[in-house]
């Protein structure tokens, strides 16, 4: 997730969670996912906890929303942010290694199609030309 590493960033810079949301927020531009994150952000500017906001959005898997209130809980949200950001990161690995296994045959047996008409393009002519009449 784009925001969970985004967010992992800002927070180990040492910004507010107030305002490492405002500028995720703007990764989104005309979305309805900045919508929700504008909400969110509002909701924490009111006193509202993070997992709270994140929870009344309903936009976020529940996972998500156990993560931050676990941190909130514990106090480290930077290390729960950056276990997220790994997380979701092995999840695009994973995701990417399953297209791969699923388009390499695809591709292969297109290779071969091209290969083939390449080679039939070549000696086909040569054929006709050395049979007579």
């Amino acid at each position: 997730m784009i925001l969970i590493n985004n967010f992992y960033l800002l927070q180990t810079s040492g910004l507010t969670i107030s305002t490492s949301l405002k500028i995720c927020t703007q990764l989104f531009p005309n979305s309805r996912f900045e919508q929700k994150l504008t909400q969110i952000t509002n909701q924490i500017e009111q006193g509202s906890s993070l997992s709270a906001a994140f929870e009344s959005s309903r936009f976020f898997p529940k996972p998500l929303i156990d993560q931050f209130k676990n941190a909130e809980q514990t106090g480290k949200l930077n290390e729960k942010l950056d276990q997220l950001n790994q997380f979701y990161l092995n999840e695009i690995d994973i995701s990417s290694q399953k297209l791969i296994n699923y388009i390499e045959p695809i591709y292969f047996t297109l290779m071969l199609l091209y290969i083939f008409a390449i080679l039939t393009g070549i000696y086909l002519p040569l054929f006709r030309a050395s049979v007579p009449g």
